[in-house]
């Protein structure tokens, strides 16, 4: 592997080991999330979730199901390919736009980390939320050099007050 691309390349295959170990691995939800999922879907906003992960959809439709939050999302996308591009999102975010038939301005990504702040950006998405309960921190997400989110959250219950607030705006 050559070396400017070696991290990368550690990534995308600790994702595609871990995607295989346990076939029944079950989510776990967030605090507060299956609320606010609930609280967005009765505003009639549409949800999807996509991930950098490798494999099929239809597993973490199920996977979802199991922690009962699969019926929220209009759409769930995985990655299909082994290319190292699956890092970035940024092509996949269009598409979820194209296909909820909804510009990609008038879209808002949560993610939590920098590249999913990347990703939106260069899609094109009219908010970028970083949320503070995955790799990064909140001082990571809300000071980093290259990609930083519109709003940063300390958890996904923030996120119908800052629609609110946005809404006001």
């Amino acid at each position: 592997v050559p070396e400017h691309i070696k991290k990368d390349y550690a990534q995308l295959a600790f994702a595609y080991f871990v995607a295989e170990l346990d076939r029944t691995e079950r989510l776990e939800v967030l605090p507060e999330v299956p609320e606010v999922l609930a609280e967005l879907r009765r505003r009639g906003y549409a949800m999807a979730v996509i991930t950098s992960r490798p494999g099929d959809p239809r597993r973490l439709v199920e996977k979802l199901a199991m922690v009962g939050i699969a019926s929220y999302f209009d759409q769930v996308v995985t990655q299909s390919t082994s290319s190292l591009k699956v890092l970035d999102k940024t092509e996949t975010l269009r598409q979820a736009a194209i296909k909820a038939s909804t510009l990609p301005q008038a879209c808002m990504y949560v993610g939590d980390e920098p590249r999913d702040v990347m990703a939106a950006t260069n899609a094109g998405y009219g908010a970028k939320v970083g949320v503070a309960t995955g790799p990064a921190s909140y001082e990571h997400l809300a000071n980093h050099p290259e990609y930083r989110p519109d709003y940063v959250m300390e958890s996904m219950g923030e996120l119908i007050a800052l629609i609110d607030r946005l809404r006001g705006e």
